[in-house]
């Protein structure tokens, strides 16, 4: 199929002029852990919906993560006096290489979508909704030409990406104007509530047969998966935190299984008779993976140099977030658990339970029942330490 220069161009655009400016490491990175979140949310809703306006959004993104990286590529340059500088930085130009396969990545995956190789528009519909947690775009109307505060307070959801004038904002205002652009994102129930009171339309279930459904969440998860792998990954590399990259390095090894066996289903039994949608999903699925492997490489940037570690540590330190391996020590319900972290702003983005890891995202928390031996990923913020150690300890 004849792919459209003008979308090629738009994909493939001209070396960016960097303009150096002495801007700290830390606001640099931090923005790039930001956006990095942003970018698989709207790189995958592209793909999906073949929305132009979106797909600018994208761009613009990509252009400001990559200027970010260039300009503390640049920044640990002018610091290298000797060999020994020189080892102490190179951790960021791996970090950066790491980063530009996300990147790469994930505009292969938008360019499929807007290419003609996209999945036929009910199943791109069933991927976007059939998730516990979704993501729309919306243009603000005058319900909700509110503060962001104003919108948490009523509606459980994030607002992952917000446009203002045409610029892309990494840390969104407080003031929300008219016709700005928003990416929301939260449980499927939140999300539809927030659309309908404020004068949208509500979100439609899909109508799939079982087999076809079953392939697709199958996929989701995957997705799911790398975005955690991918939070995860930057908290090991801030840290060095070898037992959580234990555990990433299990997760990532999961992951390389997972995306074979279902790859191998597709191929073996297709879900749709539609060949561009099958090819399209198998793309996608290899992509994905392409993502996994990159997000593990900066998990093992700190794992593998102390100094390295220190340096990164010192450029996330007002991240304020922690994350930490627990072993279930006797019968419990992940519910539960989740119920009582969930106040100081934490989740478990990971469960281990047997020799299967079980995902879920920021907003998902699934009802499970969890046996001696059991591990969870447990993230939270880290003024609430004492309070999170309190409640693991009354478990």
């Amino acid at each position: 199929m004849p792919i459209d220069y003008s979308i090629h161009k738009i994909f493939h655009y001209k070396h960016l002029d960097i303009k150096y400016k002495p801007v700290p490491l830390i606001e640099l990175f931090t923005k790039v852990r930001k956006i990095s979140d942003m970018l698989v949310d709207v790189a995958f809703f592209v793909y999906l919906i073949k929305d132009k306006e979106a797909t600018d959004h994208l761009i613009e993104l990509v252009k400001l993560a990559e200027s970010l990286i260039a300009q503390a590529n640049i920044h640990v340059a002018l610091i290298v006096r000797n060999v020994k500088d020189a080892k102490n930085v190179v951790g960021v130009y791996e970090y950066s290489s790491a980063m530009e396969k996300i990147i790469d990545a994930l505009l292969d995956i938008a360019y499929l979508g807007l290419t003609g190789h996209a999945p036929k528009e009910d199943i791109a519909q069933a991927l976007l909704f059939l998730s516990e947690e979704v993501i729309v775009k919306i243009k603000a109307n005058k319900n909700i030409a509110l503060s962001v505060s104003e919108i948490h307070e009523k509606y459980p959801i994030d607002i992952v990406l917000q446009i203002h004038r045409g610029k892309p904002l990494v840390f969104p205002s407080e003031k929300i104007s008219e016709k700005d652009i928003l990416y929301i994102r939260g449980l499927k129930e939140h999300v539809n509530k927030f659309l309908i009171d404020n004068g949208y339309e509500g979100l439609k279930e899909p109508m799939l047969s079982e087999d076809l459904k079953g392939i697709l969440l199958k996929i989701i998860f995957l997705r799911d998966a790398i975005k955690v792998l991918l939070d995860l990954s930057h908290y090991v590399l801030v840290t060095g935190n070898k037992e959580v990259g234990d555990e990433i390095d299990e997760i990532e090894m999961f992951i390389d299984e997972y995306h074979l066996e279902l790859m191998e289903e597709i191929i073996k039994r297709p879900p749709t008779t539609h060949s561009i949608t099958n090819l399209s999903l198998l793309v996608l699925i290899s992509k994905l993976e392409n993502i996994a492997d990159a997000s593990e490489e900066i998990a093992l940037i700190s794992l593998t140099d102390e100094e390295i570690r220190k340096i990164f540590n010192q450029i996330y330190e007002s991240v304020g977030e922690k994350c930490m391996s627990l072993k279930v020590s006797k019968p419990i319900s992940l519910k539960n658990i989740s119920n009582e972290i969930r106040k100081y702003g934490s989740y478990i983005p990971a469960i281990k339970k047997g020799g299967e890891w079980i995902i879920q995202t920021k907003f998902v928390s699934k009802d499970l029942s969890l046996n001696e031996g059991d591990i969870l990923l447990i993230v939270y913020p880290k003024e609430f330490e004492e309070e999170i150690n309190s409640v693991i300890k009354s478990l």
